[in-house]
């Protein structure tokens, strides 16, 4: 992969910039493209069940196989995407969603857990290409455009996120679960042409000022330096993963519950996946009273909402209304404490807020992984209760953090910034 965005600068023919009304046509295949390679972490969430019973493997087992997605992802989050800011994008972006096609094929004809595992891991580590196309999408906009350019690209990413659940429980349940990694897959591969073809190589970027820009070894360094020398940011990362797991832990193991407790299947899940537009209401809300300086409020209410959804989710453990009640109120209280914790730590990061986020994301998704793992043991040895505990546990663990560190009559802007050494 390094040394794919390491290559040579495209030839002459390749355009440099876009030129007149290039931008606003490429804009739309930037956030599709994105929004199509973060799917491929949750394709199989809503078929894991009828892949359990394709592959034979017990429901603990398909939680290690669910968690390595969500595992190759956060190593992507971590080596990959600050590779964007040395190299040319451009055969960077091409060849990672050229690698997540050839691996959702390779899980497409999976003959077992074990492969099916390592090509979801190689699908995480790669999908991060979403992660990279923003900030791309941001240099190629001018100052006037720049927010709706990276607005319609996260944009993008969130529809692949909220669509992926229900586009793959309709198609798998309609032509099992194999179609769908290899229908995403050659769209994927349509995408990775077109993107060659369509942007702009960066031709000058390892290059400024005569000097060669930052290497990659001292980018990875500034990001293990923030992580070491950054309290707060450590703590926003602790919530973000205990959030992510509560998350993962219901998506893993959901399938599993509405099939032996009230026999649906995959196409009711993609239905049920649905409620997940509850949580894209309340981010930007929950955004906006973060950045009018209620972050410390935002979060607690969203600890505090993690506990409620584990509590109802255990007493819909064979209540279905009950189930989605708690499906809604974890939702909405994952994506909530999600924006509180960006709002503070774009707001103290500084100039380091590209390897802040590196730092956050990772251990976001890392969290998910375990989140995934702890549900899917859980379920297996003592069914959806336990699941629900799981829950309690994450959701109040983050609860304990935050009142233990709750600055009474502190607003939240006197929170402790970032050093100016990694900044």
């Amino acid at each position: 992969m390094t040394a794919l965005a390491l290559g040579r600068p495209a030839a002459a023919a390749t355009p440099t910039v876009p030129v007149g009304p290039a931008l606003p046509s490429l804009v739309p295949v930037l956030a599709v493209a994105s929004g199509t390679a973060v799917a491929g972490n949750y394709l199989l969430q809503p078929l894991l069940a009828l892949v359990s019973a394709d592959l034979g493997v017990p429901v603990g087992a398909l939680g290690a196989v669910a968690a390595t997605a969500l595992l190759g992802y956060a190593l992507g989050l971590l080596l990959v995407v600050p590779l964007g800011d040395v190299v040319d994008r451009r055969p960077l972006v091409v060849g990672m969603l050229a690698v997540t096609s050839a691996a959702l094929a390779v899980a497409a004809l999976a003959p077992s857990a074990a492969v099916l595992a390592a090509a979801l891991f190689v699908v995480g580590l790669t999908s991060v290409v979403a992660q990279v196309l923003v900030p791309y999408a941001a240099s190629l906009a001018d100052d006037a455009s720049r927010t709706r350019v990276v607005g319609t690209v996260m944009a993008g990413i969130l529809t692949g996120i909220l669509g992926a659940r229900v586009v793959a429980g309709l198609l798998g349940g309609e032509l099992g679960w194999r179609a769908v990694p290899a229908v995403v897959g050659v769209l994927t591969a349509v995408l990775a042409a077109a993107l060659w073809r369509r942007l702009p190589a960066e031709v000058h970027r390892h290059r400024r000022n005569g000097r060669p820009d930052v290497p990659y070894r001292e980018v990875l360094a500034g990001v293990l330096r923030l992580a070491r020398t950054a309290p707060v940011l450590r703590v926003r990362a602790l919530y973000g993963a205990c959030g992510f797991g509560v998350f993962s832990a219901v998506w893993t193991t959901l399938a599993f519950q509405l099939r032996d407790a009230h026999g649906l299947g995959a196409t009711t899940v993609a239905v049920v996946a649905l409620l997940g537009v509850a949580g894209a209401w309340a981010s930007p809300r929950a955004g906006r009273l973060a950045d009018r300086g209620h972050g410390t409020v935002v979060s607690g209410a969203a600890f505090a909402g993690l506990l409620l959804g584990a509590g109802v989710l255990a007493l819909g453990d064979g209540r279905l209304l009950l189930l989605l009640v708690g499906l809604v109120v974890v939702d909405v209280s994952v994506q909530a404490g999600h924006m509180a914790n960006l709002g503070v730590v774009y707001a103290v990061a500084g100039e380091a807020r590209s390897r802040a986020t590196t730092v956050y994301m990772t251990c976001v998704f890392a969290g998910g992984a375990a989140g995934s793992l702890a549900a899917a043991t859980a379920y297996g040895a003592a069914g959806w209760t336990a699941v629900a505990g799981v829950c309690a546990v994450l959701g109040g663990a983050a609860l304990v953090v935050w009142a233990v560190r709750l600055p009474l009559g502190v607003p939240d802007r006197l929170d402790e910034p970032f050093p100016e050494s990694v900044a």
